[in-house]
């Protein structure tokens, strides 16, 4: 009997080994993957903002060249009123809130890759990372590169979020205050955000992630290695 039972306890511990050595590969071949498609997305958007680019310089400038032709043609009665309309402009805080209104309302913009929607690519210079930004977050999206989590960089109140492989965000907690993180999106826009503090948060704490009283501008978080607690960095624009 002594040995049956121990046979069936060697048994099982071999059982467990093997589950144990095939989960192991499987999360490698996971974060091979994600780092893999991460690289593929990262370079189709860059590809994809440096024609945004160049169809909007060539845009503008035409819109230039046909400005000046019609600004010579009207220069003369342009002069003759610029002392009474210069006179008359004064600061307006109506204005102000106007713009401010109006950037805030602005839609993200989202390009199509692969079947998948973008927004954005982020960069961390200290961690050498470079990575496309999915416009909405899932578990399916995140195996495949970080995404908005919630809020927008127009807002001042964007969260992003990512998996804790080594190619994506699993290194966030090495970053040290005051190192820089830029978001371009991709019409080509680019912020420059500064780190200005780290978290440990709990996972019934996330609805402090997008507390909208909160005093960041940007957040990146994911999880510890056990999934028991969420590191997060919060940052805000450099200008």
């Amino acid at each position: 009997m002594r040995r049956k039972r121990g046979f069936g306890l060697i048994v099982a511990g071999v059982i467990c080994l093997l589950g144990a050595i095939g989960l192991n590969a499987y999360n490698i071949l996971d974060a091979q993957h994600a780092g893999k498609t991460a690289v593929e997305g990262f370079n189709a958007l860059v590809e994809y903002i440096e024609a945004e680019r160049t169809q909007s310089s060539d845009a503008n400038s035409s819109s230039s060249s046909a400005s000046s032709a019609s600004a010579s043609s009207s220069s003369l009665s342009s002069a003759s009123s610029s002392s009474s309309s210069l006179s008359s402009a004064s600061p307006s805080s109506a204005v102000t809130m106007q713009l401010l209104a109006e950037q805030q309302a602005r839609e993200l913009p989202v390009a199509m890759i692969d079947g998948y929607s973008y927004t954005a690519v982020v960069e961390i210079p200290s961690l050498g990372l470079s990575l496309p930004v999915m416009s909405e977050w899932s578990y399916a999206n995140l195996k495949i590169s970080p995404c908005r989590y919630a809020g927008s960089p127009y807002n001042n109140d964007l969260v992003l979020c990512a998996h804790n492989y080594t190619t994506h965000f699993g290194e966030l907690r090495w970053v040290e205050m005051g190192e820089d993180v830029y978001y371009t999106d991709v019409n080509g826009e680019t912020i420059h955000y500064v780190i200005v503090n780290r978290e440990t948060l709990n996972p019934d704490e996330v609805d402090y992630l997008t507390d909208p009283e909160a005093e960041w501008d940007l957040t990146l978080f994911t999880c510890y290695g056990t999934g028991a607690t969420r590191c997060v960095i919060r940052c805000n624009r450099a200008d």
